[in-house]
């Protein structure tokens, strides 16, 4: 393992799906793309608090909660979940393959590497 690698928790589409179906259990679904780009969708319930307001908002995630970070591809996400980490939400993850691998992010989104 390379000792300068952060490891980031991932949840597979499969996993969150099967999670959100699961009775009782706390799944905080945190969209960390901008307003503009949240307002062009994003998964049912979905929290939206864009990257730069998560050190000042990250007060409003339940702290009992499953946390899955949303982007379009994990860049922006995975950056969340670290940030998220240091600030005591030790369970903090972020979904495989972002928004894409669930069909929801589009041509809209902006802001994100190619």
């Amino acid at each position: 393992m390379d000792e300068g690698r952060v490891e980031i928790p991932e949840w597979t589409p499969d996993e969150l799906r099967r999670a959100l179906d699961a009775p009782g259990r706390r799944i905080v679904l945190l969209d960390v793309r901008t307003a503009a780009e949240f307002a062009h969708g994003s998964l049912p319930g979905a929290l939206s608090m864009p990257l730069d307001e998560i050190d000042e908002r990250h007060g409003e995630i339940p702290p009992d909660a499953d946390v899955v970070c949303l982007c379009p591809d994990g860049e922006r996400a995975a950056v969340a979940v670290v940030l998220l980490r240091s600030l005591g939400v030790p369970r903090a993850a972020l979904l495989a393959g972002g928004l894409r691998a669930l069909g929801v992010a589009g041509e809209e989104d902006e802001g994100e590497a190619p």
